[in-house]
């Protein structure tokens, strides 16, 4: 469907220097309305859009001709005064009961054949020409309507007025000294209809009844009314359509308005002046903070429910016990192998990171191998995505826990937002809850973990191990061969170092120093361990990120530009601050 904002941006605006401005506004205001969809309630949409539908049929017509319209009461003298400024008795005249049962139209100058696809967008079949030489040129571009009465018994009279009213260019109210206050005028006309001052004329008529006191205590009396309804400066003249008093003002002002062909420029403005005020009233004043990122204490509580703690720990686990089986004393290493992998355990051991060099360990066999065991080398561990992990499910705490931060980052984000904005924020802050669960578990699995092949020190460290080793097996092998030759009465000396047999040296020394091997390297294994825990836990701390601006904080930050767009939108529709 095309967008609004191309809809009026194609039409074109009439009058010369105001076409650009009211253009630019209604685009502002088109673009308003398709941001407020589903936001702001709908019968202020639809108000917005009614304008913006009128406007743009107001466009496609005839810009050259300015629609004036006679409304009032049963027996106001609207149809007398109809007649009195075409010269022509045309409206049938009555004073008790409605007269005036269908609209009808006066064209004024030789170019009315332009003004029939106006007409017939207004729904006036009644049209009558005054093309006289002489005596139209003044008003040429005038159409006149005579509406029916405001005020009628028929509901079809009613409707009609109202229709018309919201589609023509200037608006003539003819009152009468009896008749001016009537609330039903005000009420349902006037008060409604405040922001269009600039397009309403008021003339009170049957002043030639009047004496010039009463005449002048009736026109302040409706001047203070149509400020109590919201009329600035009411433009209120004086007439008679009897003897013709002040009608040559009239005509004067409505001259003045075809010349300048500003009166549906002016009609439309006022339109968008209402329909932007009534949209204003759901934007902000102030900044809306768009947030670039989750908090904090957001990623925190979604870390812990991921179970990143855990993970981290298993990396480090995982570490040293690999450690173990490198630089441990080879009578004591074949014990580690007998624990499951921790990563493994939680369907993770298969989910490595690059080496140093940049490739990615792959296995040496094709053999199916057992994932509760390690086989002693990085190469072991493949690079696959496993489909889903092993970590248990977030505990009870931690769900209420992942809902407070939650629930914080959206008051975080709709602070100082009200209505439906807000509301609009936290639900698509919200939108994602059911689908958050699996999507951490799958962000966990996918991270690369720094498990990396052996270090090189572990090379060195499992030489030197079985570099003792083979000295303490060699001393204890020397000393049961002694031992044999004593049996055997064999007399043989051994060679002493620091006063001690040198097999047994060696087989001490060697069992010794292994030991203490084993224990350095289990210690620094301990510091890698703890290393690698941490790298991994900022790897998974940045997936979980990830998560938490995909699913909670970037949604919230879309609908917060939606909602800064709007208020800017309905701005740039209004009219400057010092013409409000």
């Amino acid at each position: 469907m095309k967008s609004l904002v191309e809809t009026i941006t194609a039409r074109r605006a009439p009058g010369p220097g105001a076409g650009a401005e009211l253009q630019s506004r209604l685009a502002s205001l088109a673009h308003a309305v398709e941001l407020g969809q589903g936001r702001i309630p709908d019968p202020t949409l639809a108000s917005a859009h009614a304008v913006l539908e009128r406007a743009g049929q107001r466009l496609e017509h005839s810009t050259e001709h300015t629609v004036v319209a006679l409304a009032g009461s049963t027996g106001s003298g609207k149809s007398s005064l109809f007649n009195r400024l075409t010269g022509e008795q045309l409206a049938q005249v009555g004073v008790r009961r409605p007269t005036t049962a269908v609209p009808q139209a006066c064209i004024w100058g030789p170019g009315a054949d332009g003004a029939g696809s106006l007409l017939d967008w207004l729904g006036i079949e009644r049209r009558h020409v005054l093309s006289k030489h002489g005596t139209t040129d003044a008003l040429a571009g005038l159409v006149l309507l005579d509406l029916p009465d405001h005020d009628s018994t028929a509901r079809a009279h009613r409707l009609e007025v109202d229709r018309l009213v919201a589609m023509v260019d200037l608006m003539v109210w003819v009152v009468d000294p009896q008749k001016y206050a009537d609330a039903v005028l005000h009420r349902r006309y006037l008060a409604p209809l405040a922001k269009h001052g600039s397009v309403m004329l008021f003339a009170l008529n049957h002043v030639d009844e009047l004496s010039d006191v009463q005449r002048e205590a009736c026109l302040t009396d409706l001047r203070r009314l149509l400020a109590e309804d919201g009329f600035a400066k009411p433009a209120i003249l004086a007439t008679s359509a009897m003897t013709g008093l002040g009608t040559d003002r009239l005509v004067a002002v409505l001259r003045d308005r075809v010349r300048k062909t500003r009166a549906a420029s002016a009609r439309l403005t006022a339109d968008v002046d209402r329909a932007a005020g009534q949209l204003a009233v759901h934007g902000f004043d102030h900044p809306v903070t768009v947030a670039e990122r989750p908090s904090a204490g957001l990623v925190d509580a979604l870390a812990a429910a991921a179970g990143v703690p855990a993970v981290a720990a298993a990396v480090a686990s995982s570490h040293e016990m690999r450690a173990k089986e490198h630089v441990g004393f080879p009578l004591t290493r074949w014990l580690s192998r007998l624990r499951p992998d921790p990563l493994r355990r939680l369907h993770l051991g298969d989910r490595v990171g690059k080496d140093r060099k940049g490739a990615v360990p792959s296995t040496s066999s094709s053999a199916p191998r057992d994932p509760g065991r390690s086989s002693g080398t990085g190469s072991d561990l493949e690079a696959m995505v496993t489909a889903r992990t092993s970590l248990p499910a977030p505990t009870p705490a931690q769900r209420a826990r992942v809902d407070s931060a939650v629930r914080a980052e959206i008051n975080r984000a709709t602070e100082g937002l009200t209505g439906a904005w807000k509301s609009a924020v936290a639900t698509a802050g919200r939108a994602s809850d059911k689908d958050l669960p699996d999507a951490l578990d799958r962000a966990v699995g996918e991270v690369e973990l720094p498990v990396r092949e052996r270090p090189r020190w572990w090379k060195m460290a499992s030489w030197l191990q079985w570099a003792l080793f083979g000295t303490a097996v060699i001393g204890g092998l020397w000393l049961v061969l002694l031992a044999v030759l004593g049996w055997l009465r064999i007399e043989v000396d051994s060679p002493l170092v620091i006063g001690l047999p040198l097999p047994t040296l060696m087989l001490l020394g060697g069992v010794l120093l292994g030991l203490l091997t084993a224990g350095v390297g289990r210690r620094a294994a301990r510091v890698g361990g703890r290393r690698q825990g941490a790298i991994a836990e900022r790897a998974l701390r940045t997936a979980v990120d990830g998560i938490a601006s995909q699913l909670i904080v970037d949604p919230m930050s879309a609908e917060l530009r939606r909602c800064a767009d709007f208020t800017a939108a309905v701005a740039a529709a209004r009219p400057p601050p010092a013409k409000r």
